[in-house]
């Protein structure tokens, strides 16, 4: 299996708007910026936007948050390739206080 490495930041511009930029790198391919945008309608619900550089790929999805857990649906289209959905499903554990000496 080729190898990949992914390394990203994000900024919260404000309580409803996060944007992010991830930069992933695959054996043997240039590297691929990806860009997008996410807006909070409130703590439970939002959207998001984006773009995939090198591949030329828009992407698209919605999702809700309760209690950590978070579930968003994509679409994303790429030219050659057409319409692929897709479904993440991922868990925040808050992490403990540290011990105090």
């Amino acid at each position: 299996l080729p190898y990949a490495y992914r390394m990203g930041i994000g900024y919260d511009v404000s309580k409803e708007f996060f944007m992010c930029l991830q930069w992933q790198k695959e054996e043997s391919k240039p590297i691929q910026l990806c860009a997008a945008l996410e807006y909070h309608y409130s703590k439970s619900f939002f959207t998001k936007l984006g773009v995939m550089g090198g591949s030329e790929t828009i992407f698209a999805g919605a999702g809700v948050c309760f209690k950590g857990i978070r579930l968003d649906f994509l679409i994303n289209h790429h030219r050659q390739l057409g319409f692929s959905p897709g479904i993440l499903l991922s868990n925040q554990i808050k992490s403990r206080k540290p011990l105090k000496a």
